[in-house]
């Protein structure tokens, strides 16, 4: 029987984390919701047939119509003598109040055509879903989380309960709200332009056709598994780098590469690409999230032809190879990350795997010749120094006032990197780097860094 040892292995204790922390939106969300009720009521005190708007509207077209009849009966009377010039005034104010008269009419109008209108907003508007229903949905997830946590086999239930049960509990309700825009709960503009930021990075060798790429990747769905996290910006830091793969398939289609590169080996070359311009948050996102390491779960998806495990092989021996100059931190890196990976395999009860030396050639020719062509496009792995210091900072608790802002992939290396040096302050992290991606980048390193240089690109 696998040995689960004393406590859960990072990957796992890490993908759980961030369901959990997706279900922590649902509070907010809520809170969404309550105040949307609250903006609706206020409308409908408004517009209704009885409603505010409707009371003064009475009141002002009573006036109105008390004024007309009073000059009427001034200008028609025969014991009243005027001077032309004050009839000529008074004639002129009955016009003007019979315009005013007509313009409240068609207020009027106007106004029973917007309640009509507003009844279908309300009617649709996502703040007429139950509360109770949905919190229960998420009380129900998180247990599944708990139970997941206290089990003798937690990968073995994590992978059957989220390709099962996890499925039904997430979807029956959070599914639909995650599709759903909520007024006033507004999605991180911000994290939106980073990741396109990144996107537009990584299709830089396709020139003019960059236009014409397919939609990048939802952020939404950083894990395999069968199920529909919360569709909200707020935790989507940790799965930002996982744009590069998709976009490394993309490339890879429509560029002219000279290297020969089968469908096999087409999924070697995307992490490859993503790796050389993304660095190491791209192998972090990878194996925290994406990369599933039992290869027995792929029985029901037999048309895919490389296992995820051969992946993170992949990215795990190619990431000290991404600069000789940084190679002792880079390699660093790959061992904290092939410790909790070697880890959760074994907790699956399955072992080593080795990449095969064809496909080792064929990636390594590819990366040349991409270093070749695109070298304005690495990850500067100068930077590496500056990202450590930046996830300690974000990891603490000093005031973040006098940090430059990062580009992108600065930050969420910064932020992978600190996440596995501090996992239990994830939430505490990830909302200070959030603070942080709000500001926009300079082109300065952070004040008293190791290698400073100009930095330009994303």
């Amino acid at each position: 029987m696998p040995d689960n040892g004393a406590r859960l292995d990072l990957i796992l204790s890490i993908r759980l984390d961030l369901l959990e922390q997706a279900l922590d939106e649902v509070e907010k969300v809520i809170v969404a919701m309550g105040d949307q009720r609250q903006r609706l009521d206020d409308v409908e005190q408004c517009l209704g047939p009885k409603g505010h708007i409707v009371n003064r509207e009475k009141a002002v077209k009573t006036a109105v119509g008390d004024a007309i009849n009073r000059l009427e009966i001034v200008l028609d009377g025969d014991s009243l003598e005027l001077e032309s010039d004050d009839a000529n005034r008074l004639q002129d104010a009955l016009e003007r109040l019979s315009a005013v008269k007509d313009a409240i009419d068609l207020l009027a109008t106007d106004r029973v055509a917007a309640h009509k209108s507003f009844q279908d907003v309300s009617r649709w508007s996502v703040a007429g879903l139950a509360d109770m229903e949905l919190a229960e949905a998420a009380d129900e997830y998180r247990k599944l989380l708990d139970e997941i946590r206290d089990d003798p086999q937690p990968w073995q239930r994590y992978e059957t309960e989220l390709r099962g049960r996890g499925q039904k509990l997430f979807t029956r309700y959070l599914e639909l709200l995650g599709g759903m825009a909520v007024r006033g709960f507004g999605i991180e503009g911000d994290m939106v332009g980073d990741a396109q930021a990144l996107y537009r990075l990584l299709l830089q060798p396709l020139g003019r056709a960059a236009q014409g790429a397919r939609p990048q990747r939802s952020l939404y769905l950083p894990m395999r598994t069968r199920h529909i996290p919360l569709g909200y910006l707020h935790w989507s830091l940790w799965a930002l780098p996982l744009v590069g793969r998709s976009a490394g398939e993309h490339v890879l289609d429509k560029s002219t590469f000279h290297t020969p590169i089968d469908d096999r080996r087409k999924l070697f070359c995307a992490d490859a690409y993503a790796l050389y311009v993304l660095g190491p948050s791209y192998a972090h996102a990878a194996l925290f999230l994406e990369l599933d390491p039992d290869d027995a779960s792929h029985d029901d998806a037999p048309d895919q032809l490389l296992p995820d495990s051969l992946r993170a092989q992949a990215l795990l021996e190619q990431l000290p190879k991404l600069d000789e100059n940084a190679e002792d931190e880079l390699t660093e890196i790959a061992g904290r990350l092939a410790e909790p990976w070697g880890q959760a395999r074994r907790a699956l009860g399955v072992g080593d795997v080795t990449v095969d030396e064809a496909d080792r050639k064929v990636v390594d020719r590819f990366l040349d010749e991409v270093r070749q062509s695109y070298p304005e496009i690495a990850y500067d792995t100068r930077w590496l120094n500056e990202a450590q210091q930046l996830g300690a900072k974000l990891a603490g608790s000093e005031s973040l006032d006098a940090v430059a802002a990062n580009h992108p992939r600065d930050l969420v290396t910064a932020v992978w990197l600190a996440r596995v040096e501090h996992p239990a302050r994830a939430r505490h992290l990830h909302e200070r780097a959030e603070e942080l991606a709000r500001r926009k980048p300079g082109v300065k390193p952070p004040e008293g860094a190791g290698r400073t240089r100009l930095r330009k690109g994303a």
